[in-house]
């Protein structure tokens, strides 16, 4: 089954959803390699240890400097765990972060998008066995499946525009 090309991005709200985001690359301040399913495990894990490491409390006696440094820093991790935690701040991040989102856009769904969905959820009011869900169930799993391989795509086609550009 292929995805459908109408496919843009879910809806999500973003009227000021950039001023809760991280300032800088989360992903490369956690380490961890930029993913829009990244290892929630791993993320909660590195967020405790640099809570840890970063906790301003414990720096207490350090020049005013290295107090204000350690703060930011606390202040980052914490921003980039509420980013990089939540599924609509990530994907929104990693867009603007391409530059492929812009301020104050919203992202619209198609409607032959929206109607195959209608379309889907009928269905699964009328499901009356396990096989019929079955089906219905590796249907939605193949879309889903497709959205992710589109949005992974796209935004590889868009770092290597990118990369021709400056290199």
């Amino acid at each position: 089954m292929s995805f459908p090309s109408y496919f843009l991005l879910p809806d999500f709200p973003t009227s000021r959803l950039s001023d809760y985001l991280c300032p800088m690359n989360c992903f490369e301040f956690y380490g961890i390699p930029e993913s829009f399913t990244p290892d929630a495990t791993s993320l909660k894990k590195k967020f405790y240890e640099l809570s840890k490491k970063y906790h301003p409390d414990f720096h207490a006696n350090e020049s005013d400097e290295k107090q204000q440094e350690i703060l930011e820093l606390s202040t980052l991790n914490n921003k980039s765990y509420n980013t990089l935690s939540d599924p609509y701040k990530r994907l929104e991040y990693i867009l603007r972060t391409h530059n492929l989102l812009e301020d104050g856009a919203k992202p619209q769904l198609p409607s032959d998008f929206l109607m195959e969905m209608m379309d889907i959820n009928e269905r699964l009011m009328e499901v009356d066995d396990a096989e019929a869900l079955g089906h219905v169930t590796a249907e939605v799993l193949a879309i889903e499946g497709d959205i992710d391989e589109s949005i992974a795509t796209q935004t590889t086609s868009n770092w290597t525009i990118r990369l021709k550009k400056t290199g």
